[in-house]
């Protein structure tokens, strides 16, 4: 009963004559009850009902009171003239308010804030980047972020309160506007913008990065303004880096995920490594004058830089040189490359006895070792971004690796291609029927598997249908592994297209890793709050740069001469630099230290291993 009710109360007052007459007949019901109310109390001062009744109505909905029946309808007639005349004014005025209050709304007024981030586009790495920029500016003034795309105002404002709540150490403006015009543009000011980001929109399905670049070059001419652009292809990336004019640092969605997936699978501790080096939580990479270490020797300057980890040198010219000769004099104009947890800090210096006799024992060496590794490689699923994570992996696994691949023919544009890989490597490739499983599921159960690769289905499904198929295989995955009797202990390596899924992967350990779009978020923030790391990380991600590897101690003892025993970090260091490795921290126990103190003590056990750059 109560339902049916509510169902014809609320049809009934859909109309706005009907909600009048509603509005009213409660106000003269709620005049009775006052007048109930007051008799009860014994307040009341009159002796007929109506006469009490009209007084109580008179001075809820204000018509005036009136002692007899003529001035009563005059009364009503006045207070019906004043409702009608009064109230087209104040909606009158209303409706302006409410025209002034949709304007700002629209996010059209221009930003007069400086030295500000300008993000330009949409998609779900933006959330990510909020919480790194955060993370950057912990130690300095409240940063402004100004967003602008093309989706209502009002929709990007309720869009990130409700995705990132959270904007306590944040300052965030938005604005909309056509993101490929250089007049809509120039109202987030990127001529006074401390850097700016490109995000590959998914807003606007005609959104074009390189006409977007084009016009903000144009907006920041004459200023030396880092643009740095997410780019889902690779076709105009070199042409556009090389305009002069406002720095232009492109980032590859896929070629960034190519190569931390390829890390992951080399080796967890370095995955750890670059992951340490992308985001803000934790040591980053920074660039520091070489006053302390001028006129000293690269190696000298290793040591004795006691809370940082020196990994190379950026010179007067601009070029940056990571793991240069360790006898390389440190000029007035070069700027150090380190590793150290804050850009603000004082460094420590170390100085020991032993440091420079150790040093001096030293010696060139013309080994070159090869930092391969063994892996026994499950492959499930595949895309373009699989092959790329295949051409630059295949250089750093030993010729004894295996490598199988099951995958749906029918979900990919080509097939894997191993043909770079040695005759030794034993490559094999299955297709899957449908979503059938039985082929890796068997695999896992009666093969020993070092890690496992999934990965979604870009070429023909959408970021989500292949994110669903990538979680449901990895069910499967584990599950199998789990029934396996030598395969518990398997790495499991996820790609994502959307990060913010990864919390849906049940029984995260340190053995599994996720890939996910916010890789290139991470990269793009770190571009912006320091442009130069571009050349940095072009260095050690490249297939031809420095490669930053595990290596085991022992490998270093049949080397070094410095020591009869090692027993403290800068020791370890001074021992690497025999096979000119620049080391930057240690594993043992399970557990990676990386830039530790160079008075760490260590203890020599087998699996004492090095994280070194060469």
């Amino acid at each position: 009963m109560l339902k049916k009710l509510q169902y014809h109360f609320e049809n009934g007052i859909t109309k706005s004559s009907n909600f009048v007459l509603f509005m009213l007949l409660l106000a003269a019901l709620t005049a009775a009850l006052m007048v109930l109310f007051e008799i009860a109390l014994g307040v009341s001062s009159q002796d007929r009902f109506g006469d009490h009744w009209w007084t109580s109505l008179s001075e809820i909905i204000d018509i005036g009171s009136g002692d007899n029946y003529q001035e009563r309808i005059l009364d009503v007639l006045y207070w019906a003239l004043g409702v009608a005349i009064s109230g087209s004014i104040i909606a009158f005025l209303t409706a302006k308010v409410a025209g002034v209050v949709a304007k700002l709304n629209t996010g059209r007024s221009f930003i007069i804030d400086e030295d500000h981030y300008v993000i330009v586009g949409w998609n779900t790495t933006i959330f990510k980047i909020f919480s790194e920029i955060t993370l950057a500016n912990e130690n300095q003034a409240k940063p402004t972020i100004v967003c602008i795309n093309g989706m209502k105002n009002s929709e990007i404002r309720s869009k990130i309160d409700l995705e990132y709540p959270n904007q306590r150490g944040i300052r965030i403006l938005t604005r909309s506007g056509n993101i490929g015009l250089e007049s809509e543009l120039s109202i987030v000011n990127p001529n006074q913008a401390r850097s700016i980001i490109v995000l590959d929109d998914v807003v606007d399905s005609k959104f074009n990065t390189e006409t977007t670049i084009l016009s903000l070059r144009k907006l920041t001419e004459g200023k030396d303004i880092p643009i740095v652009a997410q780019f889902s292809s690779t076709e105009n990336i070199k042409v556009l880096s090389s305009l002069s004019g406002s720095p232009i640092l492109p980032v590859n969605k896929d070629g960034i995920i190519a190569t931390i997936t390829s890390q992951a699978i080399r080796n967890q501790f370095v995955t750890e490594v670059v992951m340490d080096f992308l985001d803000f939580d934790g040591d980053e990479i920074y660039f520091f004058p070489s006053t302390r270490v001028q006129g000293k020797s690269y190696k000298q300057a290793m040591v004795e830089l006691g809370n940082v980890s020196l990994i190379g040198i950026r010179e007067g010219s601009g070029g940056v040189c990571i793991n240069p000769d360790k006898n390389r004099l440190i000029q007035a104009d070069d700027e150090l490359i380190v590793i150290a947890t804050d850009d603000d800090f004082n460094f420590e210096a170390f100085d020991h006895d032993a440091m420079e006799k150790a040093l001096n024992k030293v010696e060139d060496s013309e080994v070159q070792l090869q930092l391969k590794e063994r892996s026994d490689l499950l492959v499930l699923g595949w895309s373009n971004v699989g092959q790329q994570i295949m051409d630059n992996l295949l250089p750093f696994l030993q010729e004894d690796s295996s490598i199988k691949v099951f995958y749906r023919d029918s979900l990919v544009s080509d097939a894997p291609d191993f043909s770079n890989a040695p005759s030794s490597m034993r490559t094999e490739i299955q297709r899957l029927e449908s979503n059938s499983t039985e082929g890796f599921v068997d695999h896992i159960q009666q093969n020993e598997v070092s890690a496992s690769l999934i990965l979604g289905y870009n070429d023909r499904l959408d970021d989500a249908d292949a994110d669903t198929l990538s979680l449901m295989q990895t069910l499967h995955l584990k599950n199998a592994a789990r029934e396996s009797e030598h395969n518990e202990a398997m790495r499991v390596i996820l790609q994502l297209n959307d990060g913010s899924k990864k919390s849906l992967v049940a029984e995260q350990d340190r053995s599994e890793f996720i890939v996910s779009d916010e890789l290139s978020s991470l990269l793009m923030t770190q571009l912006a709050e320091n442009p130069p790391l571009s050349q940095v990380f072009d260095e050690l991600f490249s297939k031809e740069g420095a490669k930053i590897n595990v290596v085991p101690f022992k490998v270093y003892q049949d080397h070094q001469k410095s020591f009869d025993q090692i027993n403290t970090y800068w020791q370890l260091v001074v021992a690497c630099l025999n096979l000119d490795h620049t080391c930057v921290g240690f594993i043992q126990n399970g557990e990676l230290k990386l830039n530790p103190k160079k008075d760490s003590p260590i203890s020599l056990s087998e699996d004492l291993q090095a994280v070194v750059i060469h």
